[in-house]
């Protein structure tokens, strides 16, 4: 943890820096950008605390009218069941193999060997609370990837389930 306040005070000590280079930024205030000397925001100060300089940085920003909103929106999932399709061989396709994609597709097709559905996920339930970070684990194969990419709402060559219910914060 040393380390890494020391690399915040040697960012904070930067950003102090800059700030007094450039007086429009005035110094009625007490601030991560604009410090008072001797406080505990000021990195030059033995009072210097890591932790209110940095809940002061962000605060800096969280008070511009102008800046971005925070994203937080949860989720929640129930009964999520995923297929995707399969020919039992896969490979990468490119310009050079577009050809032999095509006949396998038409031969599985005359012969009736089209693609295999496989069920990926299979009645899936959680929730994802704002401002809350989603870590999925497992082997490969196991359908991580899947999920993380169905909760995104990226289904490209997915099938989700009619009976599967997904909600981005009531929606």
């Amino acid at each position: 943890m040393d380390n890494l306040d020391e690399t915040i005070g040697n960012i904070a000590r930067q950003v102090t820096q800059a700030s007094n280079r450039h007086p429009e930024h005035g110094t009625n205030t007490n601030n991560a950008i604009n410090p008072q000397k001797g406080s505990n925001l000021d990195p030059f100060s033995p009072a210097f605390d890591v932790k209110a300089w940095t809940r002061a940085f962000i605060d800096v920003f969280d008070a511009d009218p102008n800046a971005a909103p925070h994203r937080t929106v949860g989720i929640a999932y129930r009964d999520l069941s995923v297929c995707g399709s399969s020919t039992g061989n896969q490979y990468q396709k490119t310009v050079g193999n577009i050809l032999l994609s095509t006949v396998t597709s038409l031969f599985g097709q005359l012969t009736g060997r089209a693609e295999n559905q496989v069920k990926i996920l299979d009645g899936f339930e959680g929730k994802v609370e704002p401002g809350e970070m989603l870590l999925v684990l497992g082997p490969p194969g196991s359908g991580c990837s899947t999920l993380l990419k169905t909760l995104a709402g990226r289904k490209e060559g997915l099938e989700v389930s009619k009976e599967s219910h997904i909600s981005y914060r009531g929606r």
